[in-house]
C-alpha cells in the first residue's frame, strides 16, 4: 500500500515538471533563509551563555553624576571587586581583568609576534568563567606573579610541538617587561564570548604598583562578581552609593560628585550594553537588530507557506478528480487520509532535505557576508536542530491538516458535477487577502532596506569634521631601554620606543604628508575624562569633559577647524600648561561664545590634583564618536612623548611603495617589533557594523521576499485564470478585444496593490522613523521613500500577473468552451 502511495506520489511530482519545481523550490527557499537568520539570531543572542556561571556573573559598571551630568562606564576601579565581596552580602567571588596597554611584543627563542589580545587577569578569573583548561590547574594557573595562560592556537605559535608548560616567554610592554612562565593552556575562546584573549598574565604586580596608589585611583578596570544565586541585584544596586559613601564620602562632598556601581549580567553585554569603555575586540551587537531580523525571518517562513498553499491549490482540480474517482471506486476515507498524510510528509521531508542543502552550500558564504566566524556551523547548535524539528512539525501540520481534512471532506458528487464552482482553500477573498498580506510586506521589506543603505550612505559622506582619508595608523607597544639593541632572550632591558627618530625618518618618505600622535585619534572611543572647572568657580563646580593627550600638529594634521584662538605651538614656551577646548566644552564652562573662552584659565584635575591651565583656543566640533550620538565636551592637553598611536597621512600615490618604505624604516628603528597597521576610514566604518550587517540582510532577504511574493502572484494569477477560463471564452465570442481581456484580468491584481500600498508605506514610514531615531544625525525621508517602493512592486506584479492574462486572452475560445 505504502509503495502505491509512493508511486502516486512519484507521478503527480513530475506529471508538471516545471511547475513542482518551482513549488518545492519556493518552499526550500523560504525554509533555509528562515533557518539561515536563525544561525545568525542564536549567535548573537548566546554570547557568554556558555560559562556554567552565566545566570550569576556580572559585569560592575561604574554610574557617575556630576553637575548634573552622569557618565556610564563599564569600567571600575581596581579596589572594587575585593571591597564588595568584604562588604555585601551575596556577593560570593570577584575577578578583574584590565586589557594590555597598547600592544606588546611577545618573543621565545627567536619567534616574536605583536600581540594584541593580552589580559591582566586575576588567579579566580579562569574559575569563574568556563573557558576550558587543556593543560593546567585553573584556580592556580596565575596565582603567582609572572605566569601567564596560553590559548592552544597561541601555544602552537610559538612551541609548535613541544609542551609549553613551565617554559617561558619575553612579554614586552608597558607594566610588564619580564620573563613570564607559562603554567596553563585553554581551549581558544569561543567566539560568542565579548571576552576575547590569546594570552592572560597574572594581575599579580598591579596590586603593589605604586602607579595605582590605594586602588581608586585607577579605573580601567574590568570587575566581575559572582552572587549568590538568592541575591538580588537591583537591591544591591540600590545600595550602591552607600557602599560607595563609606570609602569616598570625603570625596564626594569636596568635589560635589556621587559615585554608583551597576550590575549588568554578562549574557546581556554583547546585544544590550552600550556604555563607554567596552572591550573592543568584538563589536557589540544591537538587540533591535536582533528583533527587526527576526521578524523578516517569520515573515519569509510565513510567506513560503502560503504560497506553497498557493501554488499548489492552484494545481490541486486535477488532485479532486483522483480524490473523487477513488471514493467512486470504493476507496475508505481512513485510506485518502493516510495517501495524502504520506504526501504531505514526502513533500515536507524534501522540501526540507532541499533547505538543509542549500545551508550546507551557502554557510561560509553567507558567515562571510554576514561577519560571523568562518568556521561557525548552523549544525553544531542543538538549539537551531530544535527549531529546525519545530518548524518541519508546523510544516507538517499545516500541509497535513489542510490536505488531508479539508480535500477529503468535499462530496463526490460535487467533484464529479462542476469542478469550477468549488471553493479550495477557502474563498478567492481569502486567497486574495493573503496576497495583500505577502505585498504588503513586500513593499515594508523595499522602504526599509532604501531607508537602511541611504543612512549608511548618509553616514559614510558626512562631513565628521576632520580629515579622514588615506591616514594609516599605528598602535605603539609600550616598550622601555635601548633601541639600538635586537630583542635576546637573555636582555634585561628591552627594545625601547625612539619615535623622535621615528617620525623624522617617516616624514621623509615620499608619499609620506606628515605624521601626529596621540592617545586616542579620531574615531576612537574615549576611555579617559577629566574634571574641569573655570578658576572663578566654586571649587565644588566640576565639569567632566572627555580627555586627549596629543601632538603640537595634532589639529592641522587632521584639519580640525578653530573658531576661536590658535593650535598649540613648538615656539611658545607656556603651552605646556595651556588646553584647547572644543565648542561643546567651552559651552559647559559656561563661557557666552568661543572667543570669550580664549585667555581664560580653568583648573584641571589629575592624578596629582589640580593644575591652572590657560585656554588657548577653541575648535569647532567634531563627531569623535558614531553618529548615533551627539558630540560631547573634549579638552585636549599637549604632550611630546605620546606614545599610543601614530598616525601617518599618505598623499594617495603609489601607496603600496610608500606603505613598504615605512615598514622598511620601522624594522630599521625597531628591529623584532612587527609592523602591523590599518586605516582610519576603515576603523570608522567599524562603528556602524551592526547597520550595515542589518542592511546587508534587509536587502538580501528582502529580494528573497520579493521572490516568494511573486511566486504567491504566480499562484493566483494561475487559479484566476483557472477559474474564468469559461468566463472568457464567452467574452471572446461576443466580441471582447485582448485589451479588455487582459485589463479584466489585472485589475484585481491593481486593487490589491493599491490596497497593500495604503496599508504598507505608513507602517514601513513608522518603522524606519524609529529605526533612525537611534542616530543623532539621520537622514529626511522624502519622496523616494513612498515612490520608489510602489514603482518597485508594481512593475514587478505586473509582470507576474501579466503572463496568465496574456496566455487566456490568446486562448482559441472553443477550446475555452470546452473545458468542463
Amino acid at each position: 500500500m505504502w509503495i502505491h502511495y509512493f508511486i502516486t506520489f512519484y507521478r503527480n511530482l513530475f506529471k508538471h515538471k516545471i511547475f513542482s519545481f518551482i513549488t518545492l523550490l519556493g518552499l526550500a527557499v523560504g525554509m533555509a533563509s528562515f533557518l539561515l537568520i536563525v544561525h545568525y539570531v542564536l549567535f548573537e543572542s548566546n554570547f557568554d551563555t556558555f560559562h556554567k556561571n552565566a545566570d550569576y556573573l556580572y559585569r560592575v559598571e561604574r554610574k557617575i553624576t556630576s553637575q548634573g551630568q552622569v557618565h556610564h562606564l563599564a569600567t571600575n576601579a581596581l579596589i572594587i571587586g575585593q571591597l564588595m565581596k568584604q562588604d555585601i552580602p551575596g556577593v560570593m567571588e570577584f575577578a578583574r581583568l584590565h586589557p594590555k596597554s597598547g600592544y606588546a611584543v611577545v618573543q621565545y627563542k627567536d619567534k616574536s609576534f605583536f600581540e594584541r589580545k593580552i589580559f591582566y587577569a586575576d588567579s579566580t578569573f579562569l574559575t569563574l568563567f568556563s573557558f576550558k583548561m587543556v593543560q593546567g590547574d585553573a584556580a592556580d594557573a596565575l596565582r603567582n606573579p609572572n605566569s601567564v595562560v596560553l590559548t592552544e592556537s597561541t601555544a602552537r605559535k610559538y612551541f609548535g610541538d613541544e609542551d609549553p608548560l613551565g617554559k617561558e616567554v619575553m612579554v614586552l610592554g608597558k607594566y610588564m617587561n619580564n620573563r613570564s612562565k607559562v603554567t596553563g593552556i585553554v581551549k581558544d575562546v569561543p567566539p560568542n564570548s565579548h571576552i576575547q584573549f590569546d594570552i592572560l598574565s597574572s594581575i599579580h604586580h598591579f596590586l603593589y604598583s605604586p602607579v595605582f596608589g590605594d586602588g581608586w585611583d585607577n579605573t580601567t578596570f574590568h570587575v566581575y562578581v559572582l552572587l549568590h544565586p538568592s541575591a538580588d541585584p537591583k537591591a544591591l544596586q540600590a545600595g550602591s552609593y552607600e557602599f560607595f559613601k563609606k570609602y569616598r564620602g570625603e570625596y564626594f562632598r569636596q568635589y560635589n560628585y556621587k559615585e554608583e556601581f551597576v550590575l549588568s549580567p554578562i549574557k546581556s553585554i554583547h546585544l544590550y550594553s552600550t556604555v563607554r569603555g567596552q572591550l573592543q575586540e568584538i563589536k557589540n551587537g544591537n538587540y533591535k537588530a536582533i528583533y527587526y531580523v527576526s521578524g523578516l525571518a517569520f515573515l519569509i517562513l510565513l510567506i513560503a507557506w502560503m504560497n506553497y498553499l498557493n501554488l499548489t491549490t492552484a494545481r490541486l482540480i486535477e488532485r479532486l478528480k483522483e480524490v473523487g474517482l477513488r471514493k467512486v471506486v470504493g476507496a475508505r476515507p481512513e485510506q485518502l487520509v493516510k495517501q495524502l498524510l504520506f504526501e504531505a510528509i514526502a513533500v515536507n521531508t524534501l522540501t526540507f532535505a532541499i533547505a538543509l542543502l542549500m545551508i550546507q552550500v551557502a554557510t561560509p558564504g553567507f558567515n562571510h557576508f554576514i561577519g560571523l566566524p568562518a568556521s561557525l556551523s548552523p549544525f553544531a547548535n542543538l538549539k537551531f536542530w530544535m527549531i529546525l524539528l519545530g518548524i518541519f512539525a508546523i510544516s507538517m501540520a499545516i500541509m497535513g491538516i489542510y490536505f488531508v481534512f479539508v480535500v477529503s471532506s468535499f462530496k463526490t458528487s460535487d467533484i464529479l458535477k462542476s469542478l469550477s464552482n468549488l471553493k479550495i482553500y477557502g474563498s478567492m477573498n481569502l486567497r486574495r487577502s493573503l496576497i495583500v498580506f505577502q505585498l504588503v510586506f513586500s513593499i515594508f521589506f523595499i522602504s526599509g532596506t532604501l531607508t537602511v543603505y541611504n543612512q549608511i550612505a548618509f553616514i559614510k559622506n558626512k562631513d565628521l569634521g576632520f580629515d579622514k582619508d588615506n591616514i594609516l595608523l599605528l598602535r605603539q607597544p609600550y616598550v622601555a631601554g635601548s633601541t639600538t639593541k635586537l630583542i635576546r632572550d637573555t636582555d634585561q632591558e628591552y627594545l625601547g620606543s625612539n619615535m623622535t627618530i621615528f617620525d623624522n625618518e617617516i616624514v621623509r618618505i615620499t608619499g609620506v604628508d606628515g605624521i601626529t600622535r596621540s592617545v586616542y585619534f579620531p574615531g576612537d572611543d574615549y576611555g579617559q575624562s577629566a574634571l574641569v572647572r573655570r578658576v572663578t568657580d566654586h571649587p565644588t563646580n566640576l565639569k567632566s569633559v572627555n580627555q586627549n593627550m596629543v601632538n603640537n600638529n595634532f589639529f592641522g594634521f587632521y584639519k580640525i577647524q578653530f573658531i576661536a584662538g590658535r593650535s598649540f605651538s613648538e615656539e611658545s614656551g607656556t603651552d605646556a600648561e595651556s588646553v584647547i577646548l572644543n565648542e561643546d566644552a567651552a559651552k559647559l564652562l559656561g563661557f557666552q561664545n568661543p572667543e570669550s573662552a580664549v585667555n581664560q584659565f580653568i583648573m584641571w584635575a589629575h592624578q596629582e590634583g589640580f593644575e591652572k591651565r590657560e585656554i588657548i583656543g577653541v575648535i569647532k566640533n567634531y563627531h569623535q564618536e558614531s553618529l548615533r550620538n551627539t558630540t560631547e565636551p573634549l579638552i585636549f592637553i599637549p604632550r611630546r612623548d605620546v606614545r599610543v598611536t601614530s598616525a601617518i597621512k599618505l598623499t594617495g600615490l603609489n601607496m603600496e611603495a610608500t606603505i613598504q618604505a615605512i615598514e622598511s624604516r620601522w624594522k630599521e628603528i625597531f628591529p623584532g617589533i612587527p609592523f602591523e597597521y590599518y586605516f582610519l576610514d576603515s576603523f570608522i566604518e567599524r562603528l556602524y557594523a551592526s547597520d550595515q550587517i542589518l542592511g546587508r540582510v534587509f536587502g538580501t532577504f528582502s529580494l528573497i521576499a520579493i521572490l516568494l511574493t511573486c511566486f504567491g502572484l504566480f499562484a493566483l494569477s494561475l487559479y484566476s485564470a483557472t477559474k474564468r477560463t469559461k468566463e472568457i471564452g464567452i467574452r471572446k465570442v461576443l466580441g471582447a478585444g485582448s485589451n479588455t481581456i487582459i485589463w479584466s484580468m489585472l485589475k484585481d491584481f491593481v486593487y490589491l496593490l493599491l490596497g497593500a500600498l495604503i496599508v504598507a508605506l505608513p507602517l514601513a514610514y513608522m518603522i524606519s522613523k524609529r529605526w533612525l531615531h537611534e542616530f543623532a544625525y539621520q537622514i529626511k525621508i522624502g519622496w523616494w521613500f513612498f515612490l520608489s517602493p510602489a514603482v518597485i512592486i508594481t512593475v514587478i506584479t505586473l509582470l507576474t500577473v501579466s503572463y496568465h492574462a496574456l496566455k487566456v486572452a490568446k486562448t482559441n475560445p472553443s477550446l475555452s468552451l470546452r473545458y468542463e
